[in-house]
């Protein structure tokens, strides 16, 4: 957008919006003028999942002669919308999330077929021409969405895209709706059970149907949480400023949701900044020998230390990487890590204390699904 508008001599005027409830009508009135020409808006915030009023905004603009157009990343496949029935003028979106397409797959676009005509694609492709084998010297578009298309596109894309969608339009958006919700409402128990006494809070609406089909859990230590959680086998997103991001899609059940909150809270309690003093160690048990290939990995993710300063000894197989308070033995400085955390490249100390309980497996409707010691 912004190449666009430079482009062009437009200027683009940036919306602010509640960080967890998104944006609101209200917001919009405030910027909605004669002047606007285009809205550029996300149905389903990335970080947050807030759920924007599309057929409220979109008649609301359209009041004031101003078009809207959707991001639907974080929509289409996940929650349903009926751009056509809603009013809808433009849209965008991608492939490779919930409609399964994977890396690489192709994105879309949908245009209201009273603006297909009026308005002029910015990439006139050769797949848009109405004779493609004419050869000749300008550019006849297609009539309707046709006149849309650009170049010759990626089949492999395509072909994974076609198999990704039709998955999802076999289970049906609704029932996908309906599991998505379950789950992050489940998300959001376990949060509130296991993670908030440990620091953590929710970074999306607590109402089911005012978000999508995933939840941010809040952490001012989250970008370093995310690669420990990475090292311990279960990969969310980091998006700042604190936010690590957990999809509840069609792919997830209960079980492996509750796995990623054990893991999460065993992430939780290694940072020093929950309890003054504490320790974090790169070995599960005090003396065990340490994985230099994950010990530099998780090292890396807490950001104290270099991964070529990491040293392994057999006098001292337990290594400890930081410490916000007191002295290591047979300690020996590497380097200065943020806010003051030391690095050591030796020695050993018992694991961080216990900040809560366990967790109680017992509760939250999972009984049987394995015990504390399994965290």
């Amino acid at each position: 957008m912004e190449g666009l508008a430079a482009a062009r001599g437009l200027e683009i005027r940036w919306l602010t919006d509640d960080p967890i409830e998104g944006l609101t009508l209200e917001d919009i009135e405030a910027v909605v003028d004669e002047d606007l020409a285009l809205l550029v808006l996300s149905h389903v915030n990335y970080r947050s999942a807030a759920i924007v009023d599309l057929e409220a905004v979109t008649e609301r603009a359209r009041t004031a002669g101003t078009l809207v157009l959707w991001d639907l990343s974080h929509s289409a496949g996940a929650i349903p919308v009926d751009l056509a029935a809603r009013g809808a003028d433009l849209a965008v979106g991608c492939t490779y999330k919930y409609l399964n397409g994977g890396p690489g797959a192709p994105g879309y676009l949908y245009i209201r077929r009273e603006l297909q005509a009026a308005l002029r694609p910015p990439i006139q492709g050769w797949f848009a021409q109405a004779d493609q084998f004419e050869m000749g010297p300008r550019f006849e578009p297609r009539a309707g969405i046709g006149g849309w298309l650009v170049g010759t596109p990626g089949m492999l894309g395509l072909a994974a895209a076609e198999a990704g969608i039709a998955v999802s339009a076999e289970a049906g958006v609704d029932r996908i709706r309906a599991k998505g919700m379950a789950l992050t409402n489940y998300a959001v128990e376990l949060l509130d059970a296991w993670l908030a006494p440990l620091g953590c809070s929710l970074g999306s609406p607590r109402g089911a149907s005012r978000r999508g089909n995933h939840i941010s859990i809040r952490h001012p230590e989250a970008r370093r949480l995310t690669g420990d959680l990475i090292a311990r086998g279960v990969i969310p997103d980091y998006r700042a400023p604190d936010s690590i991001r957990v999809g509840g899609g069609h792919p997830g059940d209960e079980d492996s949701l509750a796995e990623v909150g054990r893991r999460s809270v065993h992430s939780a309690r290694s940072w020093p900044d929950r309890h003054p003093g504490s320790v974090g160690t790169l070995s599960e048990e005090p003396g065990a020998t340490v994985d230099p290939k994950r010990a530099r990995i998780r090292a890396r993710a807490a950001g104290v230390m270099a991964p070529e300063s990491f040293e392994t000894s057999p006098k001292t197989p337990g290594m400890s990487v930081w410490r916000r308070s007191g002295h290591w033995r047979r300690r020996r400085i590497t380097g200065q890590g943020p806010r003051g955390l030391s690095a050591a490249g030796r020695g050993t100390l018992a694991p961080c204390p216990p900040l809560v309980e366990e967790p109680d497996l017992d509760g939250l409707d999972i009984v049987g699904r394995g015990e504390a010691e399994d965290l």
